[in-house]
């Protein structure tokens, strides 16, 4: 079906994804990783879900590290006139960041060329403290993570 270009100029990026909680997407970022999940939440900056393939973990995925979704729904131009209007607030990703830290979760922390695992032990304002068996605390600029999942 066609979609009103009219009606979908108005509709924010997470304000589509937000629409689609629930749904298995393939994202696809900036390395060309393609992230397969089902869409749970969205922040400011981030999208989460659980993995496609059914494994108990969880997902967040930088916005700004998003090419493209695949598998959105976007069908119902109806549907999407009041998307533009939806003020909520969203938390950035330090937030979230911020309210794991007390569980201290171990991470697998993806960025464009490789990856690293730890367990989160800090968080800044615009950064994050992986704790590493046997190495030093590795400081990472939240900027630079595409993507990373809670195991």
């Amino acid at each position: 079906m066609v979609v009103s270009r009219v009606t979908m100029d108005n509709a924010p990026f997470l304000s589509l994804v937000a629409r689609a909680k629930r749904h298995s997407v393939a994202v696809t970022v900036g390395s060309g990783r393609e992230v397969r999940l089902r869409i749970q939440s969205v922040g400011a900056d981030w999208i989460s879900g659980f993995p496609a393939d059914g494994r108990d973990t969880a997902v967040v995925v930088r916005v700004a590290a998003v090419m493209s979704v695949c598998g959105l729904p976007v069908t119902d131009s109806a549907q999407h006139q009041s998307l533009g209007n939806t003020k909520l607030f969203r938390p950035p990703l330090s937030v979230l960041l911020s309210n794991m830290v007390r569980r201290s979760p171990v991470l697998s922390v993806h960025f464009r060329n490789h990856s690293v695992k730890g367990w989160l032990v800090a968080q800044g304002g615009d950064f994050a403290v992986l704790g590493r068996r046997g190495d030093q605390d590795l400081v990472i600029p939240l900027e630079s993570i595409e993507w990373f999942e809670v195991l």
